[in-house]
């Protein structure tokens, strides 16, 4: 639809010049009784000028990659399709409206004059698709930095989120080292696990939720032999959002958040719930827990805003993260799109 729009579009500029010149010609020559012969007589020209370009570039252009590198490149072809264009305007309206163009005597020399325009605004447009093509290459590299930057930000952040998480775990590890050695054990093997794969993410600083969820639950293990009975938590995940991907850490972020700064300083513990649905545009990650709450996102530490730093630079404005949180509990709702340009605006 868009390329017939664009074809319909450039059909109608060129019907519009050769107007533009027929009442230019029949009022230089002051005939405006006859403006209707000249605007058809030039409409026929123009159109004949166009299509023999068009057909001309095409087949020319066709052989060369980068025609914006040199200028014979637009001259030979705006040459031959001069002299196509003028020859075919001159001999369509002999044939249609019995009408000669120019004196025979006059003939060599018009179309040399036509030649010579051609040749102008071929370098025209050679100028322009030149200056284009620097553009577009500069934009190309401002992209390629753009995304170097944002790599480098997000590499900052996952560097200090990593000692983070690895030391809450550590604490939670040495609390019960003397109470219950042996349980130390499978935390040391879950935590291992978890490093794996943490060691294993991709390069594009992503991972599927089914991955995260993996993670999750793996911590969820090691914090549930800490506590006992006063963790309890139950995981809600629609199948069709398991291929979803978002940045490492950023729902178990809010789980370990949910329950070192919620649970953990309540003294008969509590439930954490996690939810993870989608529609059309979203996935929707929802943690809630029933601990003490908090006043401000400061108060939390370096995790949430961790996930927030972080959504910030992959989605730019294009998600959602909001905190509700009381006496009886935080809700944390996450929303990243389905579709997106990583740092696009």
């Amino acid at each position: 639809m868009r390329k017939l729009k664009k074809i319909l579009k450039d059909i109608m500029i060129v019907q519009l010049i050769g107007v533009l010149i027929g009442l230019f010609l029949s009022t230089i020559t002051n005939n405006l009784d006859n403006v209707i012969g000249y605007v058809l007589i030039s409409m026929v020209m123009t159109n004949s000028m166009r299509y023999s370009f068009l057909l001309c570039y095409h087949i020319f252009l066709k052989y060369f990659k980068n025609e914006y590198t040199s200028k014979i490149v637009y001259v030979i072809p705006s040459i031959v399709a001069s002299i196509i264009g003028f020859e075919l305007g001159s001999y369509l309206n002999l044939i249609i409206f019995n009408v000669r163009m120019f004196p025979s005597e006059k003939h060599g020399i018009m179309l040399l004059t036509y030649v010579v325009i051609g040749i102008i605004i071929a370098l025209l447009f050679y100028s322009y698709k030149k200056l284009e093509h620097r553009l577009a290459a500069k934009i190309k590299e401002n992209e390629r930095l753009k995304r170097l930057k944002l790599k480098a930000k997000l590499d900052e952040l996952q560097a200090k989120l990593n000692p983070h998480f690895l030391f809450n775990t550590f604490n939670s590890i040495v609390q019960l080292v003397d109470e219950k050695p042996k349980k130390v054990e499978k935390m040391i093997l879950n935590l291992s696990d978890i490093y794996r794969s943490i060691l294993n993410l991709n390069e594009n600083n992503l991972i599927t939720i089914k991955k995260e969820i993996s993670l999750i639950e793996k911590y969820l293990m090691i914090e549930k032999i800490r506590m006992d009975e006063r963790l309890n938590y139950s995981i809600n995940v629609e199948k069709d959002t398991e291929d979803v991907k978002i940045p490492p850490f950023s729902i178990e972020v809010l789980v370990e958040n949910a329950v070192i700064h919620g649970l953990s300083k309540k003294k008969d513990g509590g439930e954490i719930e996690l939810e993870i649905t989608k529609n059309d545009e979203y996935c929707r990650i929802k943690v809630k827990d029933s601990g003490v709450g908090f006043d401000s996102l400061e108060s939390d530490g370096f995790g949430l805003y961790s996930v927030e730093e972080r959504l910030k630079l992959i989605y730019n404005n294009k998600y959602n993260f909001n905190i509700q949180s009381s006496d009886s509990g935080t809700e944390v709702t996450m929303e990243v799109p389905l579709s997106y340009e990583v740092g696009s605006s």
